[in-house]
């Protein structure tokens, strides 16, 4: 397992490096308030338009803490603001490239000293 990730997308490369502890909560309290409180209810839901704004909270919160500077470079105000296309342009790169190594580090958790 590689400790950064050299995340491109859009012609850029961002480095992601392996998280800290602080990083980590940081994450997972974004959910929570990307979610407004109800991520856990839109984790479980069987829509499937529940599922897409899970993965959109999921990458803003995965992004925004470990890879800011892309965030910066969005051209938007906001993630919200994104437009669809660029999203899925996004959200492509995010599961091609972050989500296998992410996996890596949650390996970490369940290895056995």
């Amino acid at each position: 397992m590689v400790d950064t990730l050299i995340f491109k997308v859009k012609g850029k490369e961002y480095p992601i490096n392996f998280p800290t502890v602080g990083q980590y909560y940081d994450i997972e309290a974004s959910k929570q308030i990307l979610g407004k409180g109800f991520y856990n209810s839109i984790i479980q839901s069987n829509l499937v338009s529940a599922s897409y704004a899970a993965d959109m909270i999921d990458i803003e919160s995965f992004l925004s803490v470990l890879c800011p500077q892309l965030m910066d470079d969005l051209k938007c105000k906001s993630f919200k603001d994104l437009g669809i296309k660029d999203y899925l342009e996004l959200k492509k790169a995010y599961e091609e490239q972050f989500v296998p190594w992410w996996n890596d580090v949650m390996k970490l958790f369940n290895t056995k000293k």
